[in-house]
């Protein structure tokens, strides 16, 4: 008899743990880990176009990982295999390119197809997962959906700068807008009722919009990097998620 009962609790198990497991990744963890990819994403296109340094390898090694950690729930459930194809592709070819000293020749020349195509695919992917994932505050899903937008937004920014535009295969969603359309939507939000002069994200906007919404203003990609950082690590820090350095 108690074995029989065993078994039984056994297989419920095997059928809740699953659920549960999933049903712990909030859609909040998962549009940070969108945030960390581009973050991720930037930061490795600066090192491959302008700056050689042993201190920005690391920290996109520590972007890398936050990333899986982030993505840990949502890669041990049943129907994860396309997210986990995904992160695989976008990390190998990542990591061979941070391998890649930029003092030697040029790198492969369609490294910006492919990483921006990997970057398309696992944002895309992630989205899914949100999709099955607890629901978030109905209040700041939008506001945690423009931080997200605006690190893509930098990430585009620093590439032009650095590297060349973004280029995917796929022209859906906001990886196939024109970049003066996603910077005047930016605008517009912060022009919103979510946003004041007094609030410090706002005053930072302020700061580096200029060159967001121009692009014929001399490129500053650092600084405009920076400065989104801050802003999205305040929106996030302001729903409880702990902002990253870097």
């Amino acid at each position: 008899m108690f074995v029989r009962l065993s078994l039984l609790y056994a297989l419920i198990l095997s059928v809740i743990l699953p659920v549960t497991a999933h049903a712990s990744t909030s859609q909040e963890e998962l549009k940070y880990a969108r945030l960390i990819m581009f973050r991720a994403s930037a930061d490795l296109i600066s090192h491959r176009g302008d700056r050689i340094d042993a201190a920005l390898q690391e920290t996109i090694k520590n972007h890398h990982i936050r990333l899986k950690g982030l993505l840990s729930t949502a890669l041990s459930s049943d129907d994860s295999e396309k997210l986990s194809t995904a992160l695989d592709s976008y990390l190998t070819i990542a990591e061979d390119a941070l391998a890649y000293d930029p003092r030697e020749i040029d790198y492969y020349w369609e490294f910006n197809l492919n990483f921006s195509n990997a970057m398309y695919e696992l944002d895309k992917q992630i989205i899914l997962q949100e999709a099955k994932a607890t629901p978030s505050n109905p209040d700041t899903e939008d506001l945690l959906e423009h931080a997200v937008r605006l690190e893509f937004l930098a990430t585009r920014y620093a590439s032009r700068a650095y590297m060349s535009p973004l280029h995917t295969r796929s022209k859906e969603g906001y990886f196939g807008m024109d970049l003066q359309i996603l910077a005047e939507n930016t605008e517009e939000i912060f022009n919103s009722s979510a946003f004041n002069e007094n609030n410090k994200a706002y005053r930072f906007w302020q700061f580096i919009k200029s060159r967001y919404l121009d692009y014929e203003l001399q490129l500053a990609p650092m600084i405009v990097v920076r400065n989104s950082r801050k802003i999205t690590d305040w929106i996030f820090a302001d729903e409880g998620i702990s902002a990253e350095a870097g």
